[in-house]
């Protein structure tokens, strides 16, 4: 045991109990921090001055003086617990430690799992021992969040539920403090109802018995607001999900992250967003084509002025990945070892399989989607794919899917007679802004 606190009548029963205690220390080889040490006398709640300690010759626990504090657990306590300047305190190594998370070069992942394992625990471990109110918990997450938001983690009008959210289940995966406080109060409490034991009973019964601020009561409260139904989606209905793959392991930087996940909270501040949400009398037009309401959705993927030049680069980016990782599946030579290097050949092959990359197959009837981005020969299994790869708006997913799969139902049909080989089509549709097909 690191801390320990004695509690006697007066100094003589004081004196027996650390002299026990010393006993004990002395058969384990450990030693009083005396520099830690400190003897606190209370008459009538309030704290009084009398003398020293003196265990032996060589050990001296000195009287707490006046307006001192002495440290327990981690607490500065003295004339009871110095609950306003410990809360400044707290708030000021919290902030801190966020301000030095944020000059760091991690990924925004690592930055929010840094907050949560560096900072948050400052705060957390206070908690029903500092008499924090909910407003000065609600307080310090909104200064976290305005943290972020200067930082440029979190965008200023996104969803702050989905900040909290785990990152498994799409969100952003940061603690909050004011759900952390109540779940720890509850936790408290059933603690207190649950022991049996004599100390702790009395402190059942004290909480209990209070009017205002009572421990139990807010527990009780706190329990019926977290036990409301939490509405989620179904990841049964639709054919499509959010990938929440790229939030844990993408290694974003935090502001590519944090506009990412604003943009598929509509969260932009596009010419239609300002046309219809703020009224400030915006042409809702799109700035470059002029032609369709500059949404979100319209900037990422439909966009006829972007198509031939960054959604087309796009597209063949995500295409390219997928021939560096066929190439070397099948043991073909790349050009380099970091696929965003890679130069697709029009035909890479060894005598395991072929790869053809972005070349027609011509068949004995003319056939006009003869062209898909990728074809796999695989020699040994007698399988032929048909890889074709879509980048289109999220809510387009199941629409362009289904597209690719009927579009080269004829082409499959010819090189099935014509190759000898069983094949399939494999479209590689992606949601420009991170949603797929569920597996």
């Amino acid at each position: 045991m690191d801390d320990l606190k004695t509690y006697a009548k007066n100094d003589e029963q004081q004196l027996g109990l650390v002299t026990i205690v010393k006993t004990f220390s002395d058969d384990i080889c450990m030693e009083f921090g005396l520099d830690k040490c400190a003897k606190a006398t209370f008459k009538r709640g309030e704290l009084s001055t009398t003398q020293d300690l003196e265990i032996d010759m060589d050990t001296k626990i000195k009287e707490l003086e006046q307006e001192q504090t002495y440290k327990y657990l981690g607490i500065d306590e003295g004339d009871g617990i110095q609950h306003s300047k410990y809360k400044e305190r707290i708030r000021k190594e919290y902030y801190s430690r966020i301000q030095m998370i944020f000059k760091s070069e991690l990924s925004s992942a690592n930055k929010i799992k840094a907050i949560n394992t560096l900072a948050v625990p400052v705060v957390t471990y206070s908690f029903n021992v500092i008499k924090w109110s909910l407003t000065d918990i609600k307080r310090l997450d909104i200064k976290t969040r305005k943290i972020m938001t200067i930082e440029r983690l979190h965008h200023p009008k996104a969803d702050v539920d989905r900040l909290y959210t785990p990152r498994a289940s799409g969100g952003r995966g940061l603690i909050q403090l004011e759900l952390t406080y109540k779940t720890t109060t509850i936790g408290l409490e059933a603690y207190l109802r649950k022991t049996e034991d004599l100390l702790i009973s009395i402190v059942r019964h004290h909480e209990t018995s209070k009017k205002t601020h009572s421990l139990v009561q807010e527990a009780k409260e706190y329990r019926e607001e977290l036990a409301a139904p939490v509405l989620t989606p179904n990841e049964n209905e639709g054919p499509t999900t959010y990938a929440k793959r790229w939030l844990r392991s993408a290694g974003l930087k935090a502001e590519t992250e944090g506009l990412i996940v604003a943009a598929q909270d509509q969260s932009l501040a596009t010419r239609a967003y300002l046309h219809r949400i703020v009224k400030d009398g915006t042409n809702p037009l799109c700035r470059l084509c002029g032609q369709y309401e500059e949404t979100i959705d319209h900037i990422i993927s439909g966009c006829p002025v972007l198509s031939p030049t960054e959604y087309t680069h796009r597209h063949n980016k995500v295409a390219t990945y997928i021939h560096w990782l066929i190439c070397r599946h099948y043991g073909i030579e790349t050009s380099t070892e970091k696929w965003y290097d890679h130069q697709p050949l029009t035909v890479s092959e060894n005598q395991d399989a072929t790869i053809l990359w972005d070349m027609p197959v011509h068949t004995d009837r003319e056939i006009k989607a003869n062209r898909p981005d990728i074809v796999v020969k695989d020699f040994k299994e007698k399988k032929c794919l048909l890889i074709d790869v879509a980048v289109p708006s999220d809510k387009n997913i199941s629409i362009k899917t289904t597209e690719k799969l009927s579009k080269y139902k004829d082409l499959e049909i010819e090189i099935c007679r014509m190759w000898q080989m069983k094949t399939e089509t494999v479209p590689v549709v992606v949601g420009a802004l991170g949603m797929c097909r569920k597996a």
